[in-house]
């Protein structure tokens, strides 16, 4: 019975050991990646279009028309609204006068 409890007791300790070894390494690869300095330049915008339809790019003069120029590239899914039919994008790029 001793020698039972002896085996229940090491491998408690042995999953502890694991789990806090697994959540340190988590913290520091999470404190590791930082989030990039975004250019002077660099615009970003959400769009939302009929799901299905969402172009590549978009030039930025088509879509306002203050000066600058460039395109905004297709970057990643936001949301999918299944009762509209729709998807919001994240576009960003480099714009320029």
């Amino acid at each position: 019975m001793k020698k039972f409890l002896f085996v229940i007791m090491i491998a408690c300790l042995t999953v502890v050991g694991t789990i806090n070894a697994n959540v340190s390494s988590a913290v520091s690869s999470a404190s590791y990646y930082e989030l990039e300095d975004v250019e002077e330049n660099e615009y970003g915008e959400n769009f939302t279009f009929v799901r299905g339809k969402a172009p590549v790019y978009l030039k930025y003069e088509d879509v306002y028309n203050d000066g600058y120029s460039g395109k905004l590239y297709r970057q990643r899914l936001i949301t999918i609204d299944v009762t509209n039919n729709t998807e919001t994008w994240y576009y960003s790029g480099e714009i320029s006068k």
